[in-house]
């Protein structure tokens, strides 16, 4: 087990939270993968929604979403894998995504309110699982 050889805390390798925690980051890191792939590439409808978000240029604006939906993704692999920094790291990550979904609230309001809604619930499962008091897991039968 790799998260004891590390010296952390063992997680739960029978967790559903956790599990869920790692689907929905990874989903949203690949919401914002194809999100900063949209921003970045010349599109009308794309450079409509520069001229109304805070005049940023949506280029920038769309490698900063393609950056952090790379680092989210690998972060939900690594809690996928149990590794007990990533859940810290996912909780940071994933307050770093509702920060940042909050500046297109008034632009794309389903889409940031669903990106804050799926962060939260990621956050609390993580949040959740670090609480739980640690037994000894029974080793294979």
């Amino acid at each position: 087990m790799a998260a004891t050889e590390t010296g952390g805390t063992p997680l739960n390798p029978r967790s559903t939270g956790v599990t869920l925690a790692a689907l929905g980051a990874g989903m949203i890191g690949l919401w914002n993968v194809l999100t900063g792939i949209a921003a970045v590439t010349e599109d009308p409808a794309t450079e409509r929604l520069g001229e109304v978000l805070f005049e940023i240029d949506i280029q920038v604006w769309g490698f900063a979403w393609l950056l952090v939906g790379v680092v989210q993704m690998l972060v939900a692999y690594f809690v996928f894998q149990r590794e007990p920094w990533a859940v810290s790291v996912g909780i940071g990550w994933a307050a770093v995504n509702v920060v940042l979904a909050v500046f297109i609230v008034f632009v794309a309001p389903i889409y940031a309110l669903t990106v804050v809604a799926v962060n939260m619930a990621v956050i609390h499962a993580l949040a959740y699982e670090r609480s739980l008091p640690r037994e000894p897991m029974p080793r294979g039968r």
